[in-house]
């Protein structure tokens, strides 16, 4: 069985048939189950992310319930009026469940792991990922809680007064030459400071293309019709990227949803397009973002926030 990331099709194929649960095996398959067919560790029903014990022992994680799915909890009006989940909401949807459920346990299974067996769990892990190394490995090497994202020692690798790897034998000449030391340590000054400004212009300019994006999708992509938007609701993904779940406010606070006046197809359409920039806005540029957001009550045990439109648009590109 190869391992493939979640896909919106294998959750609208879930929610399409009577099962109860959607389940990701030890060998990576995605599988429908009933309640029956499983026992949680907690002796309760399963919620989404617990793992659970199949009939023939084996362990699984419960991705997504029916239940949640026609509950409409994580994504407000994301059906249909014949109780069919919309495609773009199922995308959305498995890049939640991606970020949240599938990549955290197997990343804990990788931090476990040791020799081949963590080999072939990181090879896991890039799998989920959709091949994207890049992705893989920053959730691999994640700092401990309370140490800055990025800068995990405290000291260059050239410092000669702490941090030395000092040996008693061995050779007795360099194996390479290097740069010399103060010019290493002023390359990863800059390197670092250039990506934090990177990072914070990507914050910049993904809020903006948020607020761009709302206005395009009252308008009819048309800059110059009027529309009343105030303010958008964001969820946090575990990694802490964001998505939009299609709820807004006008600037007198009344709620709406932006699929409101469009047929399914443009509806799907507009959330799905909104998903391709949101995500950018992730812990890597938070200090950005956050100042924008009001924090809403979690649902769901899920993290929503309430965008500031107005100021969002206000940034600067630069």
């Amino acid at each position: 069985m190869t391992v493939r990331p979640i896909t919106g099709s294998d959750i609208t194929t879930f929610h399409a048939g009577r099962s109860d649960l959607l389940v990701l095996t030890a060998d990576g398959r995605f599988q429908h189950l009933d309640y029956s067919d499983v026992r949680p560790a907690t002796g309760k029903q399963p919620t989404p992310y617990e793992h659970a014990a199949a009939r023939d022992g084996a362990e699984v994680l419960v991705l997504v319930t029916r239940a949640v799915i026609d509950a409409e909890d994580w994504l407000p009006d994301s059906l249909d009026d014949d109780g069919r989940l919309l495609p773009a909401y199922a995308d959305t949807m498995a890049e939640l469940i991606l970020a949240d459920g599938i990549l955290p346990s197997r990343v804990r299974k990788a931090a476990a792991a040791t020799g081949g067996a963590r080999a072939r769990a990181v090879a896991e892990v890039i799998a989920y990922c959709g091949g994207d190394s890049d992705r893989a490995g920053r959730l691999l090497g994640e700092p401990a809680q309370g140490e800055r994202p990025g800068r995990r020692c405290t000291q260059h690798p050239t410092d000669t007064n702490r941090g030395r790897l000092t040996a008693t034998h061995g050779p007795q000449k360099p194996a390479y030459p290097l740069p010399p030391g103060d010019r290493i340590a002023t390359a990863v000054d800059e390197s670092l400071a250039a990506l934090g400004g990177a990072q914070k212009r990507v914050g910049r300019v993904m809020a903006v293309v948020t607020a761009a994006a709302v206005r395009d999708v009252l308008t009819g992509h048309d800059a110059d019709t009027p529309f009343d938007a105030g303010s958008v609701e964001l969820t946090e993904g575990a990694d802490g990227s964001l998505f939009a779940t299609g709820r807004y406010w006008t600037a007198a606070g009344e709620e709406r949803r932006l699929t409101d006046g469009l047929d399914d197809l443009d509806g799907q359409f507009a959330i799905g397009e909104m998903g391709e920039w949101t995500p950018y806005l992730d812990d890597t540029n938070r200090d950005v973002w956050r100042p924008l957001c009001e924090e809403l009550p979690e649902r769901d045990g899920r993290k929503f926030y309430r965008m500031d439109l107005i100021k969002a648009a206000a940034l600067p590109l630069d």
